[in-house]
C-alpha cells in the first residue's frame, strides 16, 4: 500500500480508496498478505465500447481528490463503526442488506450502493472485514 501511494505520489488514504476501487471491480485482487495483483480474465471489453478499464478509469477519475469532500469521508467513518456493529452482531451480510439497515439507523444516509461497496472494500483492504462468498463478515 505504502509502495503504491509513493510510486503514484498519492495520499496514503487516497491509494487505499484507489485500490479499493478497483479491486471492488474486480480489476484487481487483494491476495490477503499486504499485496494486490492484476485479475487476468479474459473477455474485458475496452476501447470504444464503453466498458472494461478504459470506462473505469473514467468514473475512477470523477471521484473528487479535494479537501472538499470532507463530510462524505465522515459519513464513511460513521458508516464503518455501524457496520463493523452490524457484522459483529449479525454475522455475515450481503452489501444490500448493510444498505438498507444504514439507511434505516443513519439519519440521514446519502451514499448510493456503489459509494457503500468501495467503502467495504477499503475496509476489507484494512482488514476489518473479509468478503468472501458474496457476503462480508467481521474478522475477529
Amino acid at each position: 500500500m505504502a509502495e503504491v501511494a509513493e510510486r503514484l505520489k498519492l495520499a496514503p488514504s487516497v491509494a487505499q480508496r484507489r485500490l479499493a476501487f478497483w479491486i471492488g471491480h474486480g480489476v484487481l485482487a487483494d491476495d490477503g498478505d499486504g499485496t494486490v495483483r492484476v485479475v487476468e480474465t479474459a473477455g474485458i471489453a475496452g476501447g470504444d465500447g464503453g466498458s472494461g478499464p478504459a470506462a473505469l478509469l473514467g468514473a475512477d477519475m470523477e471521484e473528487d481528490d479535494g479537501d472538499g469532500g470532507d463530510s462524505s469521508d465522515e459519513e464513511s467513518e460513521e458508516a464503518s463503526v455501524y457496520i463493523l456493529g452490524m457484522l459483529a452482531n449479525q454475522g455475515a451480510l450481503s452489501a444490500e442488506v448493510i444498505h438498507s439497515r444504514l439507511a434505516l439507523f443513519m439519519q440521514p444516509y446519502k451514499q448510493s450502493l456503489e459509494q457503500l461497496h468501495q467503502v467495504l472494500m477499503a475496509m476489507v483492504a484494512q482488514e476489518q472485514i473479509e468478503f468472501r462468498d458474496g457476503l462480508f463478515r467481521r474478522l475477529i
